[in-house]
């Protein structure tokens, strides 16, 4: 499916900057405006289609930039996917919460064992009461951002926040 975009208005009507509408997204999904925001965008930053040495260069720059952000925002989407991801990040807050008070997932024979028993044990949903939750989850972690190569060094040089339509998390509890 070819990107849409929009216009982004740099300082003036007339001066803008052509960008996705995914991208348009996120920062309007990011906007506080009580707070002036500084953004590093490699899809802007970066000419990634005419000037390979450039990006070539900038790649490698890029672990950089984000150990040195405030905050990577990682964007997947406007929801219009399947609507489920109210449902998918709310099941991800709740198995994160308890992966945080237990070493539950540490242990190698953890999905061996997760029974009802063990669900109920460590307050995660099992997956005949929560089905629908669990393939909403699914749905959210088959998102094209997840296939693309550098995620790891976007998601763990810095401190990274998702966000998909109105809903988002800190990174760390979706991993």
């Amino acid at each position: 499916m070819p990107d849409t975009y929009a216009r982004l208005q740099i300082s003036s009507p007339s001066e803008y900057l052509e960008i996705t509408e995914n991208l348009a997204g996120v920062l309007r999904a990011a906007r506080d405006d009580k707070e002036r925001q500084l953004h590093w965008v490699d899809q802007v930053c970066i000419d990634q289609e005419h000037n390979l040495q450039e990006k070539s260069l900038q790649v490698t720059l890029t672990g950089s930039i984000y150990q040195q952000s405030k905050m990577v925002r990682v964007w997947l989407g406007d929801g219009a996917q399947d609507g489920q991801t109210g449902r998918a990040f709310r099941l991800a807050e709740q198995v994160a919460a308890s992966t945080r008070e237990t070493d539950l997932f540490t242990q190698p024979q953890f999905f061996a064992f997760m029974n009802e028993q063990t669900c109920k044990q460590y307050k995660i949903p099992s997956l005949l009461e929560a089905a629908d939750d669990y393939i909403a989850l699914i749905g959210l972690l088959d998102r094209p951002w997840f296939r693309r190569s550098w995620v790891v060094q976007e998601a763990t040089l810095g401190v990274a926040v998702v966000y998909c339509a109105s809903n988002q998390m800190m990174f760390s509890n979706l991993a």
